[in-house]
């Protein structure tokens, strides 16, 4: 657990010195802007430990799914929001560790920061395979790996 802790912070601190204007504040999610302005995340290992899930049913933890983080940056305008999830320490075959941006649309006008922000992802967290797709699901940038 304690290094996808650090693969998260490194993630978002990443993400704040590529944009410090926009993507220095975290926030859970929520059921609405208000409600997840209310839940401000700080970048430190005890509040990402504290905001981690896991997958249970009544009493059971299933081990294998590993653990899930979410966060968003509390963007004012819609175009401006960034979505941060992962899962991270599965053992299943059926579930996959994974990490997903929610990129802001201007992004993928703008590919180079989105290049920005799929380098960061591939240097902290060494995935398999990368990429970057627009709502069609269609490749906009693939990592070099």
């Amino acid at each position: 657990m304690d290094d996808g802790v650090a693969a998260i912070i490194s993630t978002l601190s990443g993400l704040r010195a590529l944009d410090g204007q926009h993507y220095s504040r975290w926030f859970e999610l929520g059921k609405s802007r208000k409600d997840a302005l209310r839940r401000e995340i700080t970048v430190e290992p005890m509040s990402i430990k504290a905001r981690l899930t896991q997958n249970r049913e009544g009493g059971r933890v299933f081990e294998e799914l590993g653990y899930t983080f979410a966060a968003w940056n509390g963007a004012t305008e819609d175009d401006e929001a960034l979505s941060f999830s992962c899962n991270f320490s599965t053992t299943s075959q059926w579930v996959t560790n994974r990490v997903v941006f929610g990129l802001p649309p201007a992004w993928e006008q703008d590919l180079g920061r989105a290049r920005q922000a799929l380098d960061l992802v591939v240097g902290v967290w060494r995935p398999e395979r990368a990429n970057v797709w627009n709502n069609d699901r269609v490749d906009l940038v693939v990592a070099d790996l």
